[in-house]
């Protein structure tokens, strides 16, 4: 039988928010953008994903996701002209999100629960403030698994685990 003291599980989950493992650097567009400049975006700063927002006074919120696979998947599937589709026609909607706050734990059981692997971080008024990729969530969890790892290699694993 394995016990796992939780207090030092919760110690680590609760201490890591998204604001700290996710990019607060991220390029959004309009549904209303043609799929063309959007893909000539997406190339030209290679990346996997644009946060499609609506823009607000106060700031953006997100309102979908447009990823590579919308792409090839959505937009190819179309017959008909593809030059003249916009994002909106082809993103992922409604957005999921995650809040600045949210602890590893809960990414994991929102990316579980909602099969997505990119998530547009808001901040407590809904705009949007970044992106929490599953990479940067496994990342996170790589570092810690290390820290346990020179713990463990250090002598320091019988406070923590019996077996």
């Amino acid at each position: 039988m394995i016990a796992i003291n939780n207090a030092a599980h919760r110690s680590w989950s609760a201490t890591m928010r998204a604001q700290q493992i996710g990019h607060s650097r991220v390029i959004h567009i309009q549904a209303k953008i043609l799929l063309t400049e959007a893909t000539r975006i997406m190339r030209q700063h290679q990346i996997g994903c644009l946060v499609v927002t609506e823009a607000f006074p106060a700031g953006d919120l997100p309102i979908g996701i447009l990823t590579h696979r919308d792409v090839v998947f959505r937009a190819c599937a179309v017959t008909g002209e593809v030059s003249a589709l916009t994002v909106g026609e082809v993103m992922s909607s409604p957005a999921v999100c995650c809040r600045t706050d949210h602890s590893v734990d809960e990414l994991v059981a929102i990316m579980l629960g909602s099969g997505k692997r990119r998530l547009p971080m808001i901040d407590d008024a809904g705009h949007l403030v970044g992106l929490v990729c599953s990479n940067d969530v496994l990342g996170a969890i790589g570092e810690l698994l290390t820290g346990l790892a020179l713990a463990d290699g250090a002598g320091g694993s019988q406070d923590r685990m019996e077996i």
